[in-house]
């Protein structure tokens, strides 16, 4: 499977290559229900980005903030930053090429 696919192929392929909430858009197309067009990504794409360094230690700072701790300053300072470094990554060459086409 290319790292991009369309609902038929996100179906087939399953929950474990396309993520829950891809597989469950998928299934809903399947049977009918209105889903806006769009791709899925593969998983393992998902996998990779959070498995750099950058990211990783991002998240690792993430994971240890409290529920009593998400509307202070310094949490939303940190979100920003993540989501920052995500964004810097951006998606490999591998993986644009598809969805453009």
């Amino acid at each position: 499977m290319d790292h991009c696919s369309h609902a038929k192929q996100a179906y087939q392929a399953g929950a474990s290559a396309v993520g829950g909430k891809g597989w469950n858009l998928s299934r809903l197309s399947r049977y009918g229900f209105d889903v806006p067009a769009g791709g899925v990504l593969d998983a393992s794409v998902y996998r990779a980005l959070v498995e750099t360094p950058e990211i990783a230690a991002c998240l690792a700072v993430v994971r240890e903030v409290g529920g009593d701790d998400l509307a202070t300053p310094r949490v939303h300072d940190l979100l920003k930053t993540t989501r920052g470094q995500v964004t810097g990554l951006g998606l490999p060459t591998a993986t644009r090429a598809p969805a453009s086409g």
